[in-house]
């Protein structure tokens, strides 16, 4: 059985075949610092790994944010060799959750910004709070472009001109809007969130776990392949209009 005790950003926890991980830094709105991104570049090859967990659900920890953008003061630290440790771990860890067999529920319990977008658009089933609401603006809030996944995930689940608005505009979109749009598959009261959740996450445990998981795999191929095919370049922009830009002048909320 595998083994998630190190994981510390990381609240790792068996429901029976259910696997529950929980992005757990509320103290700060769960923005992504140096732990928990090298936590997530990781958490998938394990996951993946573990065959006594037949489905996967994703949460952010409190009802605020499911997972937010960079931390701010972990940012502003970042030097040459920060920046090549997170281009690569953006490599491994979005590359390995479009490979994962399990199919993930996110429960969205709050807003997902850049990064949490991006974790967001590559799970399976997304079950929304009705105040949740999502949006990626690295070019507007960094000045540096979207490449760490969103702008390959986004386009399959919304169509390509609808991502791009989204995404060059930084526009804010809420719960049922994802609904609308076929991203997310319910908004629901927050109070439901983790009931009904949890009743999905039931029914899909009710099926044997191979045909679950081969059709998993056989309906994200589309993603897979986009992900294999152009996630290096988009790690490349990022890392490269990072270093167009002097640090003091990029924006910060």
């Amino acid at each position: 059985m595998v083994d998630y005790s190190a994981y510390q950003r990381l609240k790792v926890e068996r429901d029976g075949e259910i696997l529950r991980i929980t992005i757990d830094r509320a103290d700060r709105d769960n923005l992504v610092d140096g732990a928990l991104h090298t936590e997530m570049s990781r958490i998938w090859a394990d996951v993946r790994a573990d065959l006594d967990a037949k489905v996967i659900v994703l949460r952010g920890a409190g009802d605020a944010w499911f997972c937010n953008t960079a931390d701010p003061e972990w940012a502003a630290a970042f030097d040459a060799r920060m920046y090549r440790q997170v281009a690569h771990e953006g490599r491994w860890g979005f590359g390995d959750m479009a490979g994962v067999q399990q199919p993930i529920v996110a429960a969205m319990n709050g807003d997902a910004c850049n990064f949490g977008s991006t974790l967001l658009a590559m799970c399976d089933i997304i079950v929304a709070a009705d105040h949740a609401r999502v949006w990626d603006h690295h070019n507007i809030l960094y000045g540096i472009a979207s490449g760490d996944g969103g702008a390959l995930a986004y386009p399959l689940s919304m169509g390509l001109n609808r991502a791009k608005a989204m995404m060059l505009l930084g526009e804010k979109l809420p719960a049922r809007e994802l609904v609308e749009l076929g991203v997310a598959y319910r908004a629901v009261p927050l109070a439901e969130l983790d009931a009904t959740v949890t009743a999905i996450a039931q029914k899909l445990c009710e099926q044997p776990a191979e045909a679950l998981w081969w059709t998993k795999m056989l309906l994200n191929r589309p993603l897979k392949d986009a992900v294999t095919r152009d996630l290096d370049m988009g790690v490349l922009a990022e890392a490269y209009t990072s270093l167009l830009k002097p640090s003091s002048e990029k924006r910060r909320s």
